[in-house]
């Protein structure tokens, strides 16, 4: 097993506690289970004030490959002059569900970058508990969802046949910073 700093890779930690550090519910753990590859379980996906002129945008989300999960999250949003939270947090990695609801990190995913993934989680569930009942009440009255938070996007679409979020962050940011 490889050492990064003091602390061995692949690491595992409890699902539920993870769940928990993300502001997710527990049961999130048993919808990783559900999923087949190519489902992605988006944590949250909206957009809102970046850098200047360009519009910011925030996402995080579960993907299910053979075998193992994939997640990542992007935020690229600036909420206040002072730029903080901080306006540029990224991170991806690999982790497999073991029994137990153990998740164990793998390959080159680090402390740090499980560390950076559960702030963005934490960045957007702070952001959907702060919208006022009235905006999400109007947002769901007019079929348009800027804030996407736990919908299982399966064949590119969710269980209501709406169309799931544009997700791919790295194409994103090359359609942001080549304007």
């Amino acid at each position: 097993m490889p050492e990064i700093g003091n602390i061995k890779s692949p690491f595992s930690i409890d699902g539920h506690k993870w769940m928990k550090r993300l502001r997710l519910p527990y049961y999130w753990v048993a919808k990783l289970r559900e999923m087949r590859v190519g489902d992605e379980l988006i944590i949250g996906s909206f957009s809102g004030p970046g850098m200047g002129s360009k519009p910011g945008k925030s996402t995080a989300y579960f993907r299910k490959e053979t075998g193992k999960w994939f997640f990542e999250g992007g935020w690229l949003i600036t909420l206040h002059r002072k730029q903080h939270p901080p306006h540029h947090i990224w991170a991806s990695g690999y982790f497999k569900l073991e029994k137990g609801s153990i998740i164990t990190f793998l390959e080159n995913t680090t402390p740090e970058t499980e560390k950076s993934f559960v702030r963005i989680c934490r960045y957007i569930s702070w952001v959907n508990k702060s919208l006022l009942s009235v905006e999400k009440k109007a947002a769901l009255q007019s079929m348009h969802l800027p804030l996407w938070r736990g919908d299982l996007i399966r064949n590119g679409l969710n269980k209501r046949g709406m169309p799931g979020p544009s997700i791919d962050p790295v194409q994103y940011l090359i359609v942001r910073f080549s304007e």
